[in-house]
């Protein structure tokens, strides 16, 4: 596959369409007249979107990158409906281009002539079957997260794969499936799949090999915490070393001396590496720390790999602190002793030592006990009424979220229950994207605007808001570097 111009004058360009789309979803219909204007303006668009997308790619690949934006399976074409009916039928086929060309930026992002054409030694049409499997496996991984089903053989095309026959890319995909490593959906050229937890586990750990001195190098406890619950990691790390029988260098604290990175280092590189390398990573969780944007990347960063991580609470709100992926997480307290017994003996089962018997370190489990205990005596009667109804609260707003989801996908796919179930789970993934996410690199405020401004454009759409929120953010950050 060959770009003919400027990945970055590709994506600006291809974007300007996207918004020219989204200009139409906004226009009313009231009538036979309008409905003709708006449709005839979306036929432009796209032929036109078709046809740039035609010309910047080689021939080889630009029919298919094509036909994503012309092509319509219009089942229901030239039969009489209601303009009411005809007019939400136009704007979701005008959705569909929008997401359409989100497929498209995706993919292109992560073809290898783009970012990983390095990866393999051999001409492209002499890998084997096995290379080819495990070159697929890869790129299904690099996919994961957008958590969607993805065309084999165009991922095959896209990065200049070249195939015997349309069903070497079925066959590929079923060696893989048989494995339980991809989750696999019948199409008619080949398979559409997406990778599995265990597919997902095996890619981590044949991958790449850590030679036995980089493990040594490796820290055994990374604490994740906000600096302004130092005090609570220091008698941590007091009951993790005397419990563990560790070395200060085996444990990172940020903010407690004798455990901050290197002088001279770089923070942010030497912290990704670090929390992703390192054995076991504790999440000190309390009111201060999980409104912290780095706190929220390190333990995002570390479910996201699927590596051992233990949230440790320090506050009385417990697991209500804890917000989207890491609420399924099994968390212990720090006020509870029995609690912290249980977190030294998982901990010496990860790390696959004996340490010290309980009595050595039981004085450092009280102290700890103590201190949290302490910070929150003030508010603990208090709270605990306020928990029980929040809780109360929160599952009530839920469940009318989703009832208010379904409600949503039924109106717009009356007659079709598949695109009502795919629907469904795109708009409760973009509620839960839209719960958790917090950028790092623009002020609170600014956020709070932009979903403000998503929200009042969008309001029953949870995906839209999230493209809107998306699109504004990379606004304000580009608006910044000009």
């Amino acid at each position: 596959m060959k770009l003919n111009v400027k990945y970055s004058e590709f994506v600006k360009r291809i974007n300007s369409f996207k918004k020219d789309f989204e200009k139409l979803t906004k226009q009313n219909v009231n009538n036979e007249y309008e409905y003709e204007n708006l449709e005839s303006s979306f036929i432009d668009l796209r032929n036109n979107c078709s046809t740039y997308i035609q010309f910047v790619f080689s021939e080889d690949i630009s029919l298919n990158f094509s036909n994503l934006i012309r092509y319509e399976n219009r089942l229901n074409a030239g039969r009489e409906i209601p303009l009411s009916q005809k007019a939400k039928n136009l704007n979701n086929r005008i959705k569909q281009r929008i997401k359409n060309i989100e497929y498209l930026i995706q993919i292109v992002e992560l073809s290898d002539p783009l970012f990983l054409g390095k990866s393999f030694k051999q001409e492209r049409s002499n890998l084997t079957t096995n290379e080819k499997a495990t070159f697929l496996l890869s790129k299904l991984y690099s996919l994961r997260k957008t958590n969607r089903l993805w065309d084999t053989k165009m991922i095959f095309e896209f990065n200049q794969i070249e195939l015997d026959s349309y069903d070497e890319a079925r066959g590929i995909t079923k060696i893989l499936e048989n494995n339980g490593y991809v989750e696999a959906i019948g199409t008619k050229d080949g398979l559409s799949a997406k990778i599995t937890s265990v597919g997902k586990l095996f890619w981590e750990e044949n991958s790449h090999t850590v030679s036995k001195k980089e493990t040594k190098k490796n820290m055994d406890i990374f604490i994740s915490h906000s600096s302004q619950d130092a005090e609570t990691a220091k008698l941590l790390i007091d009951l993790l070393k005397t419990s563990l029988n560790l070395s200060s260098s085996k444990i990172r604290c940020t903010s407690v001396n004798g455990y901050r990175l290197p002088a001279g280092t770089s923070t942010d590189e030497t912290l990704k590496k670090e929390v992703h390398d390192s054995k076991v990573l504790i999440g000190l969780i309390s009111p201060k720390s999980i409104n912290s944007a780095y706190v929220l990347f390190e333990l995002g960063a570390r479910w996201g790999a699927s590596l051992p991580l233990i949230p440790l609470i320090t506050s009385e709100l417990g697991s209500e602190l804890l917000k989207g992926p890491l609420s399924g997480i099994n968390a212990l307290n720090c006020c509870e002793p029995a609690q912290l017994q249980q977190l030294i003996s998982d901990l010496k089962s990860i790390l696959e030592i004996t340490g010290e018997s309980p009595e050595v370190y039981q004085e450092k489990i009280e102290l700890l006990v103590n201190h949290c205990l302490k910070e929150l005596l003030p508010s603990t009667k208090k709270s605990k009424s306020s928990i029980k109804l929040k809780s109360q609260k929160n599952i009530s707003s839920s469940k009318k979220d989703d009832d208010k989801i379904k409600s949503y996908c039924e109106n717009e796919w009356p007659d079709d229950y598949a695109m009502q179930v795919n629907c469904i789970k795109e708009q409760r993934a973009a509620k839960k994207d839209l719960e958790t996410f917090k950028p790092l690199d623009i002020p609170e405020d600014v956020f709070k605007k932009i979903l403000e401004k998503a929200i009042s454009e969008w309001p029953t759409d949870y995906t839209m808001q999230v493209h809107s929120r998306n699109e504004q953010i990379e606004a304000y950050v580009e608006l910044n570097d000009l």
